[in-house]
């Protein structure tokens, strides 16, 4: 991600994350490293890329849900867990 069009993103629309992290939180991010790092072939780039683009499609889901006219929805440490323990709903 162009981190110069990340802060713009992040500031315009005061989402509560820095650019470095933009769409997630640092708590999902650290929730996924931690998820990735359990499990051997959690760590093929294929997974990582798979796990990362699941949670966007969810945040993306609530956005509709929660939020019709927002721009950008934040992956959060909720929607990672749910992407990455979908047998616990």
């Amino acid at each position: 991600m162009d981190q110069d069009r990340a802060r713009e993103i992040v500031q315009s629309e005061r989402l509560q994350t820095e650019p470095e992290y933009f769409p997630f939180t640092k708590e999902a991010v650290d929730a996924i490293a931690d998820f990735v790092t359990q499990d051997p072939e959690r760590t093929l780039p294929s997974q990582i890329i798979a796990l990362l683009s699941n949670a966007v499609v969810e945040a993306w889901r609530r956005r509709d849900e929660a939020m019709p006219d927002a721009i950008h929805v934040l992956v959060d440490e909720e929607i990672a867990n749910i992407v990455m323990y979908p047998e616990e709903l």
